[in-house]
């Protein structure tokens, strides 16, 4: 073949080689990237659940965490313990007085709230013991067997005198379930104005030979 000819053939070849690898170049141009290559995360897919067979175990489903609950409870009126009042303090009969030829030993009413009290509700008293009320100036003042549990004598008494006695005032009657029956209780009243009145036991005042006229002064 002569050289010219083999030269131009040549020739062709090269360019066609070069016109091959343009268009090739061109055609992997317009492909889009393939998604392995790509730089982005991709977005991982949902977890199905599975069904156990006999031959694999069963999957754990995974759970979407909740969001916290709050219980509330209904709260429980609680009946409160009944109160017991205080007992009421013993009598002290710390004050010594003298009755005629008798020493006696007293509590002092001097309130109102502790002359309107007096011995109710005391179950007994000693034989000499009793109850002094200071009224300061002489008065009329009238007493009763209000809730009284023993029967009385009465002094009555002024300016340091005894001016009268009023003997076995009975205790006030009681209903058949043990209370007491304060309805239509007589009342005692002194013979004359008094400054003081002495209550003691039923027969003392028989007992230890107390009559009018007899002194009564405070020792302590």
């Amino acid at each position: 073949m002569p050289r010219k000819v083999i030269i131009v053939f040549s020739t062709l070849i090269v360019l066609a080689g070069v016109t091959i690898g343009l268009l090739r170049r061109k055609e992997l141009a317009k492909s889009p990237i393939p998604a392995s290559t790509m730089s982005t995360t991709a977005t991982p897919s949902p977890v199905v659940p599975t069904q156990a067979t006999s031959s694999s175990p069963a999957v754990p489903t995974p759970v979407a965490p909740t969001a916290a609950t709050t219980t509330y409870v209904k709260p429980v009126a609680v009946k409160p313990l009944p109160v017991t009042p205080a007992p009421a303090a013993p009598a002290s009969y710390a004050h010594k007085i003298q009755v005629g030829p008798q020493t006696l030993f007293v509590d002092v009413a001097t309130t109102p709230a502790q002359m309107q009290l007096g011995l109710s509700d005391r179950v007994s008293m000693g034989q000499n013991q009793g109850m002094l009320f200071n009224f300061v100036t002489p008065q009329m003042p009238e007493f009763w067997m209000n809730d009284m549990n023993f029967p009385l004598d009465f002094l009555w008494i002024n300016s340091g005198k005894i001016v009268g006695i009023t003997p076995d005032a009975p205790a006030a009657p009681k209903n058949a379930d043990g209370s007491f029956n304060d309805s239509n209780l007589p009342l005692y009243p002194p013979p004359s104005p008094v400054d003081e009145v002495i209550e003691v036991n039923a027969g003392w005042a028989q007992k230890n030979s107390i009559t009018e006229g007899n002194a009564v002064s405070l020792i302590n």
